[in-house]
């Protein structure tokens, strides 16, 4: 099997649709950019110019970039965790909106499967994920305030596999050991709001487990955020689900996000369930509000 159709099967059976790939951008390498740019938003108002400062390296070879608004701060810290099989290059459009808006996003990139030397899907990597997302939390938290960002102000937004690897981080990221640019501090986040993530694909959603693309099913133990649930107890959650029926057989129904939702409020989590009118899987920028709900506490 090819690459192209291992990705394919993987996505299809397991982690739903997460984004159009047609312009997918590859994360690059070198040293990070040190000039800023101004952006353009099409945020709604208020308005604010946006910097971006690219390629960073937060873990070994994982880069991202920051978009912060050119006034000083202190603003609301954000990182921001792309879906399966895209990129950070992707979410560009969403980062610049709610930088405009008044909050300093991290837009980092995360490795969610690997391949062998013929190219064949290996296995996912989603407990890699979650550690890489916990050293972006902790690098974000050390260096927000160089971009007006408040560091003890930290949102974690993640959008389908990043929103169900991103629940586990946000729960118990300081029990994911990775590879980290920033190895001190804590890796947990003030408040989590996660897209349409197909949060018990570890316990349901059977097809991959034990199969030819698990590293192992310690793994899957590791990636289910139920098992998380009582870590974090202050953190603020917030679940976005489109109320669009799914495009595609592999698109998160909206039972996922209700079944976590009662599982935290039940725990005693400050969460919520937000419905979008409209929404499908692909309407990420449909975050934008809660975001800044409990960016501004």
């Amino acid at each position: 099997m090819r690459r192209g159709v291992g990705v394919l099967l993987a996505a299809a059976l397991l982690l739903g649709g997460c984004g159009d790939d047609a312009s997918a951008g590859t994360t690059t390498t070198g040293a990070p950019s040190t000039e800023v740019a101004a952006v353009t938003s099409t945020a709604a108002e208020p308005m604010l110019e946006v910097m971006e400062v690219v390629d960073i390296e937060y873990g070994a070879g994982q880069l991202l970039d920051i978009y912060h608004p050119a006034e000083p701060g202190p603003w609301p810290t954000v990182v921001l965790v792309h879906g399966y099989e895209v990129r950070r290059q992707h979410y560009k459009g969403d980062a610049t909106a709610m930088a405009a808006q008044g909050l300093v996003v991290f837009n980092i990139s995360v490795m969610m499967h690997l391949f062998d030397a013929d190219d064949l899907l290996k296995h996912l990597t989603l407990d890699t994920s979650i550690a890489q997302e916990a050293c972006a939390i902790r690098f974000a938290r050390a260096t927000a305030a160089d971009y007006g960002g408040d560091p003890d102000r930290i949102v974690l937004a993640g959008h389908s596999a990043g929103a169900s690897t991103g629940i586990v981080a946000a729960l118990a990221g300081d029990a994911f050991p990775g590879e980290c640019v920033v190895a001190e501090g804590s890796s947990l986040p003030d408040a989590f709001v996660g897209y349409e993530g197909p949060y018990s694909w570890s316990t349901r959603f059977g097809p991959l487990k034990g199969g030819d693309y698990v590293s192992s099913d310690e793994m899957w133990e590791l990636i289910d955020p139920y098992r998380h649930i009582g870590g974090n107890p202050s953190l603020v959650v917030r679940l976005v689900h489109g109320d669009w029926l799914p495009d595609k057989a592999w698109d998160p129904p909206l039972r996922r996000s209700e079944s976590l939702q009662d599982a935290l409020a039940e725990a005693g989590y400050d969460t919520e369930l937000v419905v979008v009118e409209g929404a499908n899987h692909m309407a990420f920028d449909s975050v934008i509000e809660s975001v800044l709900d409990v960016a501004e506490g």
